[in-house]
């Protein structure tokens, strides 16, 4: 006999009789693959019952898919076309701010390993979506709208755009074994063909190039207008 956990619909077992059966092409059809395939591995703990619920879906994907990786990807792409027509230029200073995107990018992938070799998937995804949110930080602390108007700071101003850019590549990469869509989609924005993990031994190797206008990577769910839209279609 084969025994597991439960994944639990707001921490009760799933029931027809009660009514509280979620499907995967039901989730898959409102929110698609990569919402899905995020939730289950970010949110259920390996050996442990987990939650779902259409209301804890569409928060995920608000707070860390919509607004962590993809606010990151499009605003650093937008900044690009805006500041510099998307052509993107390898500079690489000695880092002008506190917060260093190179360290914090390298450090990525040993302690994912770490989590992944005592099965705590969980843990190592997060650590992705941790340096997406770490270069968001960065975009608030570097201000590259303040640096855009100072001539002196030009220099700077591409050394950010590189460095954001560089880590989506390893955020791009690192995400390729948890949603494989989603990851190719950021990839191909930046232009990053290189999607070897060995890649990531080393910050620097994005190569400058021209970029295409950003797309949204996730749509923002109003809350009610979603839950109203789901039930509506299952009734």
């Amino acid at each position: 006999v084969f025994g597991h956990p439960w994944v639990l619909v707001n921490k009760n077992k799933m029931s027809k009789s009660t009514g509280n059966v979620m499907y995967t092409d039901d989730i898959i059809k409102h929110f698609g693959v990569d919402t899905l395939r995020y939730y289950v591995l970010h949110e259920i703990p390996y050996a442990q019952d987990g939650n779902i619920t259409y209301e804890l879906l569409i928060e995920r994907n608000n707070t860390d898919l919509a607004n962590t990786i993809g606010n990151l990807v499009n605003r650093t792409i937008g900044m690009v076309h805006k500041y510099r027509d998307g052509v993107v230029k390898k500079v690489i200073l000695d880092e002008p701010f506190e917060l260093s995107l190179k360290e914090k990018a390298l450090n990525a992938l040993p302690e994912m390993t770490n989590y992944m070799d005592s099965l705590r998937v969980s843990d190592a995804l997060e650590e992705v979506v941790k340096l997406a949110r770490f270069a968001n930080k960065y975009i608030d602390v570097s201000e590259p709208w303040v640096l855009n108007k100072d001539s002196e700071k030009q220099d700077v101003l591409d050394h950010v755009l590189y460095q954001l850019l560089e880590t989506i590549r390893f955020v791009g990469i690192l995400l390729q074994p948890f949603i494989p869509q989603t990851a190719q989609k950021i990839l191909d924005q930046i232009g990053s063909r290189d999607t070897s993990f060995e890649s990531l031994a080393e910050f620097g190797k994005y190569e400058a190039q021209t970029l295409d206008k950003p797309y949204v990577l996730f749509e923002r769910f109003d809350m009610n207008k979603k839950i109203e839209e789901i039930l509506k279609d299952e009734s």
